[in-house]
């Protein structure tokens, strides 16, 4: 987990992309029933800015597991989704914010959980799919995840 201090490589300290990137996608999740339809409307928005499948693909992948992260373990009310696009260097960025309602108990650099245990592969999973992802503990508990896909 990054230190709120210390922002990602173009990435401003609220975690929004900096001046130059266009946001092609905005939306809020508040029950995991949505996800169908705010991957779909993701994925359509990357694919009208010209971003390549893989990019849609792990951009959707990540989208989704940051997403239900929040909604089951921060017991997260809504889930803001961000997704924009850049030029230089092409790619996409995906922001993932929430409030979480428990205790944030987040492992920095993200572990992929042992083959016996149920949960634990989200983050890792997205470290792994991601060119650049961070993740930041916001006052009052707001986390925000951001990550980064070459187009």
């Amino acid at each position: 987990m990054s230190n709120p201090s210390e922002p990602s490589p173009r990435i401003q300290p609220s975690g929004r992309p900096v001046t130059g990137a266009t946001v092609v996608w905005l939306g809020t999740v508040t029950d995991s029933s949505e996800l169908f339809d705010v991957r779909r409307a993701a994925a359509g928005a990357l694919r009208e800015a010209g971003c390549s499948d893989d990019s849609i693909d792990n951009v959707v992948l990540a989208l989704s597991e940051l997403a239900i992260n929040a909604l089951t373990h921060g017991a997260a009310s809504s889930v803001e989704v961000t997704v924009s696009v850049e030029t230089s260097p092409p790619c996409a960025v995906l922001v993932v914010r929430h409030v979480d309602r428990g205790i944030p108990a987040l492992v920095d650099p993200p572990a992929m959980a042992g083959a016996h245990q149920l949960h634990g592969r989200g983050r890792a999973i997205v470290a792994s799919i991601a060119d650049c992802f961070d993740t930041f503990l916001r006052p009052g508990n707001e986390i925000e995840h951001v990550a980064r896909f070459v187009a």
